[in-house]
């Protein structure tokens, strides 16, 4: 059976990170560099909620990666706690979207 991890060497001892986790951190981090210029532009001055949500992504996937290596419990409880406040946030920047309707999408233009 071929396994899905990567062994790091540590001080005391090894641990292990899973390669779908850190392909996962890097997916998100792609996904938000290309909402990253719509934002900028400020064609949806309302996307900032959205944003947010992918930054919360991105430290819960790093917090993750660190759960392994440094302080599990602590790390555990702050990827929890971020994935749990994007998901609100996420929600949150949809509503508003939505209440913006049509003239959201051409506000930039």
């Amino acid at each position: 059976m071929v396994s899905n991890e990567i062994l790091i060497h540590n001080i005391g001892g090894h641990l292990e990170l899973k390669e779908s986790e850190i392909v996962m951190l890097f997916l998100v981090f792609g996904a938000m560099l290309a909402v990253a210029p719509i934002y900028r532009k400020k064609c949806l001055p309302k996307m900032s909620l959205i944003y947010a949500g992918f930054l919360f992504l991105i430290y819960g996937y790093v917090f993750t990666l660190l759960k392994d290596i440094f302080y599990y419990g602590l790390f555990n409880l702050l990827e929890h706690v971020s994935y749990a406040i994007s998901g609100v946030v996420f929600a949150a920047g949809c509503l508003r979207l939505l209440q913006g309707g049509e003239d959201e999408f051409n506000s930039g233009h």
